[in-house]
């Protein structure tokens, strides 16, 4: 049975409703689509080995940039999210947050952390108390976020650096996060 004229316009119309939907979407992280004069905005993290830990268990709660105004923007993620970071480890990124932002000019980005957890080698784990809204980390970080184009910002977590261990199995935790790259995608 040959095709008629009017099932091949029906499927030409789903070939394209199919392409345009791909076509929408900004890829680069989760978030769904971008609303007018808004730019995705993906902040992955990874981490080098420490030879004294097994696991490095931190738990985010909020991540956020802060505008040319000065005004601080959240970035969307599954927070509370709890990664072991020694699992970041030869390469290996995880994306801590994806959404979308306002098309602009950004200064600082500030991670928070609300809870934090190291089990040595020797298979002992240390919880670690913080203060009951949590430890934020700011570090200066320069981006322009173009309307459409997702920005990457990576963050390395310098596990060694971050977690000194103390007499009596006692653990103190100050995060040590750099910005290891922001890459703008086109």
């Amino acid at each position: 049975m040959a095709p008629t004229r009017r099932s091949l316009s029906l499927l030409a119309l789903v070939v394209v409703a199919m392409v345009s939907a791909a076509c929408s979407s900004s890829g680069g992280g989760s978030g769904g689509m971008l609303g007018p004069g808004q730019a995705r905005l993906n902040i992955v993290i990874h981490d080098e080995t420490s030879p004294a830990f097994s696991q490095a268990n931190v738990t985010f709660s909020a991540i956020e940039v802060r505008d040319s105004q000065g005004v601080w923007v959240p970035v969307s993620g599954t927070f509370p999210m709890t990664i072991d970071l020694l699992t970041l480890v030869n390469g290996k990124t995880l994306t801590l947050a994806a959404g979308a932002v306002p098309a602009g000019t950004y200064d600082r980005i500030r991670v928070t952390i609300a809870g934090s957890e190291l089990v040595l080698a020797n298979g002992t784990t240390i919880t670690i108390t913080l203060p009951h809204a949590g430890v934020t980390v700011e570090r200066m970080v320069s981006f322009t976020a173009v309307e459409g184009q997702p920005v990457t910002i990576t963050l390395d977590f310098k596990v060694d650096l971050s977690f000194k261990l103390l007499e009596g199995m006692e653990c103190q935790f100050e995060p040590e996060i750099d910005v290891e790259s922001v890459e703008h995608e086109h």
